[in-house]
């Protein structure tokens, strides 16, 4: 994801969900710049704070799962120094977390447990997993993701 291997001006649009934290937004956003061609978008979804006062519980977990986590404003300042523009953006209902993701993965958590085992690692991330999902059970409307819509900058001179 850093460096994706295409070149120049290869897409209308690249996508991203619920990812760029594993590269980091301002450096995604400006490496995945030079992938899209004139009129190109590019369309993420980051998690975001949603309150100024988190709970000691939330602020802990996501300073020790996702520490370069910000809110809306934060995301909008990554966008501008990355040179694009905001087209569009929302916070994704919680809904579409809870039941379009966590629900279908934990149906798969017992048949996982019982092929790993023996591994402690994948315990430790079916733990986390199961850390994460309670976290956002109890702290409904203090974090979500926002997807925003972008078109980068035209230079001027180009």
């Amino acid at each position: 994801m850093a460096e994706p291997p295409f070149a120049p001006q290869s897409f209308d649009l690249l996508w991203c969900e619920s990812a760029i934290y594993a590269v980091g937004c301002v450096s995604a956003l400006s490496g995945w710049r030079r992938l899209l061609r004139t009129g190109g978008s590019l369309a993420f979804s980051e998690l975001v704070w949603l309150t100024d006062e988190q709970t000691v519980e939330a602020a802990a977990f996501w300073a020790e799962n996702y520490p370069q986590m910000t809110d809306l404003a934060g995301v909008r300042a990554d966008l501008a120094v990355s040179g694009y523009r905001l087209v569009a953006e929302f916070v994704v209902p919680q809904e579409d977390w809870t039941d379009g993701y966590y629900r279908p993965l934990a149906t798969n958590f017992a048949s996982f447990k019982r092929r790993h085992a023996a591994d402690l690692l994948a315990m430790r991330t079916l733990s986390d997993q199961r850390r994460e999902m309670a976290l956002v059970e109890r702290h409904h409307g203090a974090f979500a993701y926002a997807f925003s819509l972008l078109f980068p900058l035209i230079k001027e001179g180009c």
